[in-house]
């Protein structure tokens, strides 16, 4: 099953997984065998963090609970999110890996994704402050709708997964960071990605060269765009496989230490 976070920024109402079409398409052909579940996940500034956090972790933990009423088999998940969508799949992820009660997803996707909230710039974020498809003040603008004053972008990783500690990181999924080569919030990609490695997660970074933020929308007007949104389905495809072949080999495993068991307590009986 694929699960996709779509993006837009955080506090615009009135987008929705319809706006995300032009490339959730192109992924539902690709990947023929993939259930496609889309999130419209609640908005700021009416919903403010936590909330949209919190409504990716409840349909996540549906999902892995539902798996028959939504036509997959249950043996591989990975979660997609681009933009502002993944800043909540990776936030989802740190609640998973601190919690360590439900089950992980085979793979984890962020697509130019928004790692860190605070107002520490970063290089790419310094040379790019008037980029015409994310200028700093939107970024800025957006975040402050988001976050109430509780909220702390530098400490919490819920908020800014960038900063989430080793102890968090070394439980992370597979994860691919999909960065934009023209994107301000390329450095929150490579930065992640060092970051998970250190940490001993496994996780890769493939930046696509040319392209600005939002590159997945103009996949109908850019043949450049079309071909990074189709090679983003193939990592997809690839952790969705292995996923399932991981699944199989756990339940498997699972099985034999059922049959031991249940082996040794009739060894108990017979003793007796």
């Amino acid at each position: 099953m694929l699960r996709s976070l779509v993006g837009s920024e955080m506090c615009i109402r009135d987008r929705s997984s319809y706006s995300h079409e032009v490339y959730l398409r192109t992924w539902a052909a690709d990947l023929e065998q993939a259930v496609i579940i889309s999130v419209d996940y609640a908005t700021a500034p009416e919903a403010q963090y936590p909330v949209a956090s919190d409504n990716v972790l409840d349909v996540y933990r549906w999902c892995i609970a539902n798996e028959s009423k939504i036509g997959w088999g249950g043996d591989s998940l990975v979660m997609v999110g681009d933009s502002a969508g993944a800043n909540l799949a990776a936030s989802a992820c740190v609640q998973l890996a601190r919690e360590q009660t439900t089950r992980s997803p085979a793979g984890l996707v962020l697509v130019y994704p928004a790692l860190y909230l605070g107002r520490k710039l970063s290089p790419s974020r310094l040379l790019s402050m008037w980029d015409p498809m994310l200028p700093k003040n939107m970024l800025e603008t957006c975040v402050e709708a988001y976050l109430p004053p509780t909220a702390d972008p530098d400490t919490d990783p819920r908020v800014s997964p960038l900063v989430a500690e080793n102890e968090i990181l070394c439980n992370f999924p597979w994860t691919h960071c999909v960065a934009a080569g023209c994107d301000p919030l390329i450095d929150d990609s490579s930065t992640f990605v060092h970051r998970l490695n250190q940490a001993g997660a496994r996780a890769s970074l493939q930046v696509m060269e040319g392209l600005p933020h939002g590159f997945l929308h103009f996949g109908l007007l850019s043949t450049p765009c079309r071909d990074a949104i189709s090679q983003t389905a193939q990592q997809m495809s690839m952790m969705l496989k292995e996923g399932v072949t991981q699944y199989q080999t756990d339940q498997e495993k699972a099985a034999l230490k059922m049959l031991h068991a249940e082996l040794q307590c009739r060894l108990v009986k017979n003793n007796c």
